[in-house]
């Protein structure tokens, strides 16, 4: 069962949201995320049941091809061992050898989040949500590549180019030592009270700034991790800064809110410099200041509309407004980089006249680089770095990497295909050793395809971007038809047989569509079943009797497939926590779900009863899936880790750990042998028992 609250997130991301309006929505996801004691790994018995359920499964399991995975190298430092998998399995993920299972496999380097040249130029470093990967720039080859613990959000090379600082999404501060990766340390610094929603690193990795909710962003010596002071607003609002960004010299920090407005701040006292609202209707993405200091250039999205506007520093003043994003200056400050399109233009800052231009045809990610004497500029795509001359607009180099950054799972019936949803389409991949198999693409899609589901026939697959679902056959990748459902799609999945293809739209409701057609076939409002805010997530039982329906308040519903009548609804589910992800054990007797309180609940379809609820997760559950022969419940969760419970008592069986980020959908494969999951740092992870 997979998750797509990347769907809710992508939601949000596309409103402009007031103030109040904000407050009201994080306190009340703080709150959900918040509720409970702290967890145990021990199943609660639900006090209606006095006898423990039996599972009978009637599924009949089909033979698949053996798979055999050939897993790539993760980075790690090259003074710390790692053991070697035998990628081989020993057999199925069952009772007894669920604790047994380990990562076979690693698909993909994450997303490029930053590039960035040391101080002389002898050295390029790629940060991905995975870690950090550092080059040569005379011969441009690989020196060495080190996993992180955490999904780093800033690294800085310190003036001599001795070390690397880095800090991740929660604030976690690490040091490398540049000559060979090897981790000198890495802590978290004590007064940071949640996940930051954005950390920045001075230019020399001195100092660390982060804002948490707190009312206050919070600088940090990164050697000794001392507190150096607290930057608070007096008269001007610090509630929900988006993005931190320190100006080279180090003295002066920029905030933006999520409503788009910039202040400045002075380093060393916390002064206040100046304040400047943003254009209606824009939401800041990223931010870069020139490196004499004098210039800000913000990107800004408004729909489907991209622009980079250049700010004065000193005036406070906009100066210019561009097309494109992923600003990035050039050294001596004359130019400006941006990509606009398939094209990476360059600007003059004097008279903002364009020099020139790079093609780039493929899917850009992370921050631009110059090197420091401006000869190249380095672009992250999903494909590896492009290292482009800047004197001539061609290409001088392509350093090899997968940074795919997916950004949805599906499973292919066969178990030997995935499908992970990327920028601008479908990419399906062998389970055996993560190569692509084919890329499904249609004209004009250029945005996430964030939720993916595949028919169980194997010959369409599903993939959901803007309000349009899309069509493809498996088979010659060709694009079948396009649903346009003309709302915010928050989940999407096919019928058991096939034929028909269930969503929850906004603002809520539940509509079934013609897999043949494309047609609408009806349409079942919250309203319609007292839901007061509307349905989350759905899920088909495998007989075909029910689709379950979870609503945002935690309230399931199984409703008739043919017609989105209500047939029942569990007894306790309004006791749950927001947004239940739903799944349906293979003979269809047992259902269980997952949501922001951090349980997981198995329910008895047929009795409509709690059976068990499963503590452990330390965060919320995103995504559900039972093994093929019902034995085994797989939970994923944003607190990284894929918990493996036995069906019929509720025990836990095992800890899958190793992701840098959540989890956010997991599968079995058919054959029982192989676990799937997808991860929040844009990689599919391939688990089994080693021999």
């Amino acid at each position: 069962m997979k998750s797509r609250f990347n769907s809710f997130k992508f939601g949000i991301s596309q409103l402009r949201w007031s103030p109040v309006m904000l407050i009201v929505l994080w306190a009340g996801l703080a709150l959900a995320c918040r509720v409970g004691a702290a967890p145990t790994p021990t199943p609660t018995l639900a006090p209606t049941v006095t006898n423990t359920p039996t599972v009978t499964s009637t599924v009949t399991l089909t033979p698949t091809p053996t798979i055999t995975l050939t897993p790539t190298i993760t980075p790690t430092p090259t003074r710390t061992p790692t053991a070697t998998l035998s990628p081989t399995p020993q057999g199925l993920i069952g009772p007894a050898s669920a604790g047994k299972v380990q990562e076979l496999l690693r698909v993909g380097d994450g997303a490029i989040s930053q590039t960035l040249f040391s101080v002389d130029g002898s050295r390029l470093a790629v940060v991905s949500t995975t870690g950090l990967i550092l080059y040569d720039t005379a011969s441009w080859e690989k020196l060495w590549g080190v996993a992180s613990e955490g999904t780093l959000r800033r690294v800085a090379f310190s003036t001599d180019g001795s070390t690397l600082s880095g800090v991740d999404k929660k604030g976690k501060v690490y040091k490398w030592q540049a000559s060979d990766g090897y981790l000198i340390k890495s802590a978290r610094p004590t007064g940071i009270i949640e996940e930051p929603t954005d950390v920045a690193l001075s230019s020399d990795g001195a100092i660390m700034a982060a804002y948490d909710y707190s009312d206050a962003i919070l600088l940090y010596d990164t050697s000794n991790l001392t507190m150096l002071r607290r930057i608070e607003g007096g008269s001007t609002s610090m509630d929900m800064i988006r993005l931190l960004s320190f100006s080279p010299n180090g003295k002066t920090l920029a905030s933006v809110t999520f409503g788009g407005d910039i202040s400045l701040w002075q380093v060393s006292s916390g002064a206040l410099l100046r304040t400047v609202a943003s254009p209606d209707g824009w939401f800041a993405d990223r931010m870069a200041f020139s490196p004499d200091g004098r210039l800000l250039a913000v990107d800004f999205h408004a729909s489907d509309s991209l622009e980079i506007r250049v700010l004065s520093v000193n005036s406070g003043a906009w100066q210019h407004t561009l097309a494109g994003a992923w600003a990035a200056f050039s050294p001596d400050s004359t130019s400006l980089a941006g990509k606009n399109d398939n094209e990476v233009n360059l600007w003059t800052v004097s008279g903002w006249k364009q020099n020139n231009s790079l093609q780039e045809q493929i899917v850009m990610q992370g921050e631009m680089a110059f090197s420091p004497d401006g000869a190249y500029l380095i672009v992250g795509t999903g494909e590896g770095v492009h290292v482009w001359q800047t004197s001539d607009s061609t290409l001088a180099q392509s350093l090899p990497g997968e940074f795919p950054s997916f950004t949805s799972l599906a499973l292919m019936p066969d178990g030997l295909t995935f499908a992970a949803g990327v920028v601008g389409g479908v990419e399906l991949r062998s389970v055996a050793d993560g190569t692509r198999v084919s890329t499904l693409t249609a004209d004009n899609l250029t945005g996430k395809v964030y939720i993916v589901s595949c028919s169980s026939d194997g010959q369409l697959v599903a993939g959901v971007a803007d309000e349009t679902i899309y069509l493809w056959q498996a088979g010659d990748g060709a694009l079948a038809r396009k649903i346009s459902v003309r709302e915010s799609i928050m989940d999407m999945a096919f019928s058991a047989d096939g034929q028909t293809i269930g969503v929850i739209q906004s603002p809520g409701d539940l509509s079934l569509w013609s897999a043949a057609t494309g047609g609408l076939i009806y349409k079942a409002t919250a309203k319609s079943s007292n839901s007061l805010m509307g349905f989350a997530h759905l899920a088909f039982s495998s007989d075909g009797q029910y689709v379950a329906v979870s609503d945002v308040f935690g309230k399931i519903y199984l409703k008739n497939p043919l017609d989105g009548s209500d047939v029942k609804r569990l007894k306790g589910s309004e006791a749950m926590g927001w947004y239940p992800v739903v799944a349906f054990s293979p003979d269809s007797e047992i259902m269980a779900s997952g949501a922001y309180d951090r349980n997981v609940m198995l329910w008895g379809v047929k009795g409509s009863k709690l059976l068990w609820t499963l503590t452990g997760h330390e965060d919320s559950i995103v995504g559900l899936a039972f093994s093929p022969d019902g034995q085994v419940l797989a939970s994923a969760s944003s607190d990284t880790t894929i918990r493996l419970w036995r069906v019929n008592n509720g025990n836990s069986m095992g800890v899958l750990e190793g992701n840098a980020d959540g989890v956010e959908a997991v599968f079995f494969t058919p054959d029982g042998r192989f676990i799937l999951s997808f991860g929040e740092d844009g990689t599919v992870r391939i688990w089994g028992v080693p021999s």
